[in-house]
């Protein structure tokens, strides 16, 4: 914590000082601005993260339903060697 006090030089005029306070767990926040950042850059980092997530979720759900539509095992199976050789099916 910091604060501000006055002070006389004698010239007539009075200007304002700085003061420390003893903590030094106080003056910390101060002296590093990237303290105060990290909450928000990890909230950014989990907002992506979530986004990435549903996105990977959708696609998989996707390829579920493209495959529960096949009629026979050998129909799946050719949905499934078509799904790995053409990565961009849908």
């Amino acid at each position: 914590m910091s604060y501000t006090g006055t002070l006389y030089e004698g010239d007539s005029l009075i200007h304002k000082m700085p003061m420390r306070s003893e903590s030094s767990d106080a003056d910390a926040g101060a002296e590093n601005p990237w303290k105060l950042a990290s909450p928000i850059v990890a909230a950014f980092q989990s907002f992506f993260d979530w986004i990435d997530r549903s996105a990977r979720d959708a696609r998989y759900r996707q390829i579920e339903g493209y495959l529960s539509q096949s009629t026979d095992l050998a129909d799946l199976e050719r949905r499934q060697r078509n799904l790995e050789r053409n990565h961009q099916y849908f």
